[in-house]
């Protein structure tokens, strides 16, 4: 499962298109859900996905915990450290 930002670009009319990014991906081996970020450098890896395993709760066993670790501004998934 991929998940994208979606936005409209700075001087926007009704015409144009939403500007569209690679955000995160879950992907399930089975048993376990584990979450990945794009690499620094997508586009000229190939779209290369790194795991987010220096987090434990990088892995779950149903998506939920990864979605809301996605959505809070203030978790390391966008590098917030306390």
């Amino acid at each position: 499962m991929t998940l994208h930002e979606c936005s409209v670009p700075i001087g926007a009319t009704p015409e144009t298109k939403w500007f569209r990014a690679p955000m995160a991906q879950l992907r399930y081996d089975g048993s376990l859900w584990q979450l990945y970020w794009p690499h620094r450098l997508f586009s000229q890896h190939h779209g290369r996905w790194v795991a987010v395993d220096y987090d434990p709760r990088g892995t779950a066993p149903s998506p939920g915990p990864l979605l809301d670790m996605i959505a809070d501004p203030r978790a390391s998934f966008f590098g917030y450290k306390d």
